[in-house]
């Protein structure tokens, strides 16, 4: 018998396709766990490879956790919660920390009037009703992965302050997202306070790549942010497909020198532009186009609030000058 009780259009994946994905019916998991599934974004873009990948996860995985690595700002946490709005399935996030502990996903005791309650935390909610465990970035944490060893293989959680004993939910998952692969460091030299993952716990999960998207996609997405350019249809299609362009090329000069590549460049940059810093440059540069009059640069200023203010003066002046060579001064 299914686990699940839908059947999704892949096309509400944006996916052209005629098949479907197994997902849930609307308060499938009744009202309480059905706040926790998040909102759809229409313009999120699920690239081709890795639908395939974490589909077949989604199908096949059954037990097993999934990993999504890859840059910061890439989409691995919006993949997942975008995936999750599209099947209808409870999120529960964790952020990983330095000294994260395993009890901050069963729970805790919390004051209340006459004593103390009890509090589930991401775990112990997917456990209970099923949906995702999302756990954020476990590299950060000293030695999380062999903590939680046993809820990764589906373990009951036995909560000593109530006395009970949770059997894991069969919709119940844990999905890991991290900017590190987990058995290497930071590759980029560009991460602080990174650690290496157990190798035990490693060998336990799925794991796929969620990268920039590639050209086509990311031009995509960024003309979908844009607001119509005049009254012509035509022109103002055009207009936004040169813009995004415009940007996507500009994003892949800083990308390339963010890991060395791009030889006009004195040094590494120590910032990348993301996906979602691209996003956030884009709405600020726009929002701005009509304010030299109060001094403000459409350009300049908004890759400063979007990015290079957070910089070193050099990196700022390196970005900038990419960004003049694209876009103009």
């Amino acid at each position: 018998m299914s686990i699940y009780s839908a059947k999704i259009p892949n096309a509400a994946f944006g996916i052209n396709s005629t098949k479907t994905t197994p997902g849930f019916a609307e308060k499938h998991f009744g009202d309480t766990a059905s706040a926790y599934i998040p909102k759809v974004d229409p313009h999120h873009v699920f690239p081709m490879k890795s639908f395939i990948q974490f589909r077949a996860w989604w199908l096949l995985g059954e037990n097993e956790p999934m990993t999504l690595v890859g840059p910061q700002g890439s989409g691995k946490t919006s993949f997942v919660r975008q995936w999750s709005a599209r099947v209808n399935c409870p999120v529960y996030t964790y952020n990983g920390q330095r000294y994260s502990e395993k009890s901050e996903l069963i729970g805790s005791m919390l004051p209340a009037p006459g004593g103390a309650i009890w509090c589930d935390g991401p775990a112990t909610k997917a456990w209970r009703s099923g949906g995702i465990v999302l756990i954020n970035e476990p590299s950060l944490a000293t030695d999380l992965g062999p903590a939680i060893n046993d809820l990764t293989e589906g373990a009951p959680i036995e909560i000593p302050q109530t006395g009970e004993i949770i059997l894991r939910h069969p919709l119940a998952r844990i999905i890991f997202t991290d900017n590190i692969r987990g058995l290497v460091g930071d590759e980029s030299g560009m991460l602080q306070g990174r650690n290496l993952q157990d190798a035990s716990a490693k060998d336990r999960d799925h794991q796929i790549e969620i990268d920039y998207m590639g050209e086509k996609d990311e031009v995509r997405l960024f003309m979908s942010h844009m607001p119509d350019f005049g009254t012509d249809p035509v022109e103002s299609e055009n207009a936004k497909r040169a813009l995004a362009t415009t940007l996507r090329n500009f994003c892949a000069d800083v990308r390339a020198a963010y890991i060395g590549a791009n030889a006009t460049s004195d040094a590494q940059l120590e910032c990348t532009m993301s996906t979602r810093t691209a996003l956030r440059f884009l709405k600020l540069m726009l929002a701005y186009k009509d304010l030299a009059p109060a001094g403000i640069h459409s350009i300049h200023d908004a890759l400063d609030q979007a990015l290079t203010s957070k910089v070193s003066e050099t990196s700022r002046m390196a970005v900038r000058n990419l960004a003049i060579a694209r876009f103009g001064g």
